[in-house]
Parts: C-alpha cells; structure tokens; sequence
C-alpha cells in the first residue's frame, strides 16, 4: 500500500514538473527575433545608377526633429535625400537634377501615402500634368510629368492649393525643388516596397520620362 502511495505521489510531482516548463518563458534561443530595419542610406542611387555626366551635389539624413506631425502619425521611421546634376553645360538652360528622396513607413500605410503625394504634387497651378504608364515598380507606385503651361513666359511663383498639406508633413519634400523646377518641366515617379518609400524626380529644360523611368527601376531593383 505505502508504495502504491508513493508510485502516485512521484506520478504527481513528475506531471508538475512538466507542466512547469511548459509554461515558463523559452529560451533566448527560441524567442523570435526582428531583421534589422533597411538602411536607406544603402538603397540611394549611386554615380552608375544615372547617364554620363552626372555627379552628386548633395546627400543628407533626415531626422524626427524636422519632420510634421503627419508624417510621425503615419509612422515615419527614418529619411534620406541625395541629389544628382548633370555638369554638361547646356548654354541659357538649366541643368537636369535628379533628387531621390527616401523614407521607411509601416508597409499598410503605403497605398494611402502614395496617393497623398500623387494628389499634392498635380496642384501647381503653373504646370500641365500627363500621368506615365509605368512597369518594373511593384504593386503601388505613381509617376506624371508635369510641363511648363506657358514656357515662353517669366515662370509664375508656384502655390501648392490651399486643400493639400504640404509634402513636407509626410517627410517627402524634395529638397531645393522650388529652385530646381521652377518654370522647368519635370517628371516625379512614387512607388514603394515593403517599408520604403521613395520619390524619384527629375527636373531639367525638357522632359526625359524615360531616363527618369529607368533610373526609378533601378532604384526599385535595389530594395530587398
């Protein structure tokens, strides 16, 4: 009798030892672990990237101190901008820029951002707008160009419409674009993958949507 009792007895506490661990937290090998996020700075496009004759003028980091309080909403994470120019001189006409401007989101939030600044960036009043048809960029992208309504004339102060928030506030400005598509024709291409997002615009005396569009691709084909 006292060893059948105690054949129980070891039973029991056998049964909950095991129940124990299971319960009790797993080991830091078996917790699940997160990829690092992108590097942004990785993904810009570099010298071979672009036609002859282009040279960066500019790369800078963005940080949360200057971003709007929509982009913190939509949750901006991190940004970065470089600008290319092309140092062939073209005599009584600007050159043509490049400026890629990078920045990490939650990748549902996507659809919504691209569309924002599709939406914004058609509201110059001075300028004529065509939508591209596009391929090689993902599920969602945008990409227009946008013409000089009256190239013959003193290029008009441009004025975003006073509906839209300005690019800024989703951490997407382009940086020096006043000065360097004032009175140009440009063409701007939006897309995403996964958290990036990136907008690619190229500006000059005429319009090159299709230098523009390959250098897009090749700045998608770089996101992992």
């Amino acid at each position: 009798m006292n060893n059948h009792s105690s054949l129980i007895l070891a039973v029991l506490v056998c049964a909950a030892l095991a129940f124990a661990g299971c319960t009790t937290a797993p080991t830091p090998s078996a917790t699940a672990t997160h990829s690092p996020a992108i590097s942004l700075s990785s993904l810009a496009l570099d010298r071979t990237d672009l036609p002859e004759g282009y040279v960066l003028t500019m790369v800078r980091q963005k940080n949360a101190t200057e971003m709007g309080s929509l982009a913190m909403s939509l949750g901006w994470r991190a940004g970065y901008v470089v600008e290319y120019t092309d140092t062939k001189d073209v005599p009584g006409q600007s050159p043509f820029v490049v400026l890629q401007s990078l920045a990490t989101y939650p990748e549902s939030s996507m659809p919504d951002i691209i569309e924002y600044i599709n939406r914004t960036d058609h509201s110059y009043s001075d300028l004529v707008y065509t939508d591209l048809r596009l391929s090689g960029l993902g599920e969602n992208y945008r990409g227009f160009v946008a013409g000089v309504r009256n190239p013959g004339l003193s290029p008009a102060v441009i004025t975003a419409s006073r509906t839209s928030a300005p690019l800024s506030a989703t951490g997407l400005t382009m940086e020096n674009t006043n000065q360097n598509t004032l009175g140009q024709n440009f063409v701007e291409i939006v897309f995403s993958k996964g958290t990036t997002l990136e907008v690619i615009r190229m500006s000059g005396p005429v319009v090159d949507d299709k230098a523009a569009i390959a250098i897009a691709q090749k700045a998608y084909a770089k996101i992992p």
